[in-house]
């Protein structure tokens, strides 16, 4: 089948009998970097691995689906969050300093933060954040922003009209480990850990508040794409209508 994108342009995709659009280029499911290469960002890249599931697609949906990459990814299904998050922060992280800093300002000011956008800031995607102290294992979180005076996690999701995402239990053992990163000792209003849950559909299972050093905060997407210092607000809002017009 085909659909017409945000853009106006033609793409191929496959749609599941349980529902589930799929694009076959996974590049037409994400907002391209101006750079003119035509490559993949490496961080896209990087995220691009087998499915363990066919989401419903027959064996000749999937072997059209398999066709670019050898096998079929999440990321080429318009279900799949680390699309939308790439195109809305990592179009930011590869923009230019100026735009990226007054982008910054705007969405650290919706939550509470101040930033001057002449201090230097670090946007960047699935970060893996290492054991700290006494806390085992590791965090991966989707998106952060790090300034010289705070640091904000992103936890994303996208399709979840059943509110099936983490339990009360998972969002506090992570705000436990982001504690660790502090000691828990961040009383200081210019030394600030925040960790965001962003969603499209429901509540979080834990109300906003501070947990042991770190702030919750929650957040809609549509909240997100509002911010109108994006550098590329005008395309980030034809995307994210487009995907929920055929989330299904």
């Amino acid at each position: 089948m085909e659909l017409i994108d945000w853009n106006g342009r033609t793409v191929a995709a496959e749609r599941s009998r349980s529902g589930v659009t799929a694009l076959l280029d996974v590049s037409d499911n994400l907002i391209a970097v101006p750079s003119g290469s035509g490559d993949l960002p490496n961080e896209v890249r990087n995220r691009i691995a087998m499915s363990d599931r066919d989401d419903g697609f027959d064996s000749d949906e999937m072997a059209r689906l398999s066709a670019g990459l050898g096998f079929y990814s999440d990321m080429q299904s318009l279900r799949c969050v680390d699309p939308a998050t790439w195109s809305v922060f990592g179009t930011v992280a590869a923009s230019g300093a100026r735009e990226r800093a007054f982008w910054v300002q705007e969405l650290l000011g919706r939550i509470g933060l101040s930033y001057n956008p002449s201090e230097p800031v670090e946007v960047s995607l699935w970060k893996t954040l290492g054991r700290v102290g006494d806390v085992e294992g590791t965090l991966e979180t989707d998106a952060s922003v790090i300034t010289r005076d705070a640091a904000v996690f992103f936890e994303a999701s996208w399709f979840d009209p059943d509110n099936s995402g983490a339990s009360g239990g998972d969002v506090r053992a992570k705000l436990r480990f982001l504690s660790s990163l502090s000691g828990g000792r961040m009383s200081k209003e210019e030394d600030r850990l925040v960790l965001v849950q962003l969603r499209l559909h429901g509540d979080s299972p834990l109300r906003p508040g501070k947990y042991d050093g770190v702030e919750l905060r929650h957040m809609s997407w549509q909240y997100l794409v509002s911010l109108g210092s994006h550098p590329l607000y005008d395309e980030v809002n034809r995307y994210y209508d487009w995907k929920l017009g055929l989330l299904g």
